[in-house]
């Protein structure tokens, strides 16, 4: 049994997918992948999303 992600939001899912991203390690990565795939979320790219829009002044 696997417990990624399990009762959680789909943003706090989606936002643990992209900070195991942004450690950039392939067993992150994997990580990452997985939790996505398992709860359907689409792939999160590291410093993008709700919490990092792409279009923020940097």
């Amino acid at each position: 049994m696997y417990k990624l992600g399990q009762n959680k939001s789909p943003a706090d899912m989606a936002s643990q997918a992209r900070a195991f991203r942004e450690r950039g390690t392939d067993s992150m990565n994997r990580l990452a992948d997985y939790i996505e795939r398992h709860n359907n979320l689409p792939r999160q790219e590291p410093g993008h999303g709700p919490d990092h829009p792409a279009d923020a002044a940097g």
